[in-house]
């Protein structure tokens, strides 16, 4: 049985000025102020993709995005990041990581707080409480599917599965909402009206609202996981708290991804399952994905399971973000703490035990999950496949969306954190041993006349020997 290894891998650090950039892992953020404007330069990996965006402001005015571009890879991302600012007159930065010392990093806490100017989208006549929490879970349940937003024409990433329904059940039941915006760190919600919105047309059904549509589209096309990661806090993990509705979100070393909980299905002192839908880079229409929730490693602050921190009234006055801890009914930090796991190496087990009060591991959800485990390696037999033939017959090096379709890092990573996972497991608890061999047994074919035993494909993971690169030749993939 293989050793289980923890993680080596260090997040990639991008700050690039003399100041760490506190906002994350995987970016590099600079703000520019020039004749009355200013720009946040943000570059960024999400979902396996490098980014840059551009937001500008003039004066008080809110952010505009300017520039939207996808690179291929860190290098490229870094070089072109450091060629824009070049281009609006400062020095790119050099190998000591300084730059022109008028270009400064995005260091700042901006207090989410926006003004209320009585000119807003919609009329604010309820406000959040545990019930209005219950009815938006509810109405996730059962009207949120994988064709909501591809229905109504509304294109999305991951994170605007869960900011596109809070704000849609905010509008459709005159509750307050807010967000804040990549970049400036500002607050939009329903007190928010940008002067190009004032004169469209308005109705009442929300998919009919021009208005709303347009602040809608804004607010997706300004905000991502991480900004979503600031607008939310962590939840206790039981049946009260965590309903459809809530949120999932992970940050690793290829980006991060949020998905929207749609079913809990609890069966008491058993288990519990969790279904999750998805979308992803990049933004556009189309049809959800529905997962069944299976996650590898704990979650740590600021990830796992989550809610959107929602919005009130300073003194009457001021429209601000509760702070995480002001959400009492539902605000705690249990999923990070070791006695949460209680021995399970698969955050999702932990998760499913603590759901369904049954702390013992049980067998039937252990079968569950290493067939599902079995389901994901033949899936990348189908991706590895299908990515060699595409960078055969195009050129992928060329097409970074070509690239990004078929590459695999984002999904390797969460197998490999699912083997991490499934190992510790067996080292923990002795009776998953004989199901997890029975699987390790298994023998596929990655590619005609070869093949590999599970086992094997768990030790290629836990050693980093696979290969995520779609022009790859398909063994190599595969760590052989």
């Amino acid at each position: 049985m293989p050793k289980f290894l923890p993680l080596l891998a260090l997040l990639l650090g991008l700050t690039a000025t003399a100041h760490a950039d506190r906002r994350g892992t995987d970016e590099l953020n600079h703000t520019v102020y020039r004749d009355g404007r200013v720009q946040y330069v943000m570059t960024y990996q999400e979902e396996n993709t490098w980014k840059l965006q551009v937001f500008e402001a003039v004066g008080d005015q809110l952010q505009n995005l300017i520039v939207s571009e996808q690179q291929p890879d860190r290098a490229a991302a870094v070089a072109r990041h450091q060629e824009y600012l070049k281009s609006i007159g400062y020095s790119v930065l050099d190998e000591t990581g300084e730059a022109d010392l008028a270009v400064g990093a995005i260091l700042e806490d901006v207090q989410a707080s926006a003004d209320d100017s009585g000119d807003g989208l919609w009329p604010v006549t309820q406000a959040w409480n545990d019930d209005w929490e219950k009815k938006y879970s509810k109405w996730v349940a059962d009207t949120v599917g994988v064709d909501f937003f591809q229905k109504y024409g509304i294109s999305t990433d991951c994170a605007d599965v869960v900011i596109g329904s809070s704000w849609i059940f905010a509008y459709m039941n005159g509750l307050p909402i807010g967000n804040t915006l990549s970049g400036s760190g500002r607050l939009v919600g329903q007190m928010t009206m940008k002067p190009e919105w004032r004169d469209l047309p308005r109705a009442a059904n929300w998919y009919q609202n021009q208005q709303f549509l347009a602040a809608l589209n804004y607010v997706m096309d300004s905000t991502y996981t991480k900004s979503l990661g600031r607008d939310s806090y962590p939840i206790f993990i039981n049946t009260a708290s965590l309903v459809p509705g809530t949120h999932h979100l992970e940050f690793h070393e290829r980006g991060g991804h949020a998905a929207l909980v749609k079913t809990v299905r609890v069966k008491p002192r058993v288990s519990a399952s969790i279904q999750t839908l998805n979308s992803t880079l990049p933004r556009q229409v189309r049809r959800l994905i529905l997962k069944e929730y299976s996650f590898g490693d704990q979650a740590t602050p600021g990830t796992g399971f989550q809610r959107i921190r929602r919005v009130y009234k300073d003194g009457g006055q001021t429209w601000k973000q509760r702070s995480p801890e002001r959400h009492t009914s539902f605000f705690s930090e249990e999923q990070y703490s070791d006695a949460f796991m209680n021995g399970f190496g698969l955050f999702s087990m932990a998760v499913s035990a603590h759901l369904s009060g049954n702390l013992d591991l049980n067998v039937a959800e252990w079968k569950k999950t290493l067939k599902a485990f079995e389901q994901l390696i033949l899936q990348r037999v189908s991706d590895v496949q299908e990515g060699y033939r595409a960078c055969r017959q195009f050129d992928c090096s060329a097409d970074a969306d070509l690239y990004e379709t078929h590459s695999t890092p984002g999904r390797d990573d969460s197998l490999k954190k699912l083997i991490r996972g499934l190992v510790k497991t067996v080292q923990v608890h002795e009776s998953a041993a004989t199901e997890y061999n029975k699987t390790a047994a298994k023998t596929f074919n990655y590619m005609p006349q070869h093949s590999l035993t599970v086992g094997e494909v768990i030790r290629v993971f836990l050693n980093n020997l696979y290969d995520s690169d779609p022009r790859s030749e398909i063994p190599k993939r595969w760590g052989q």
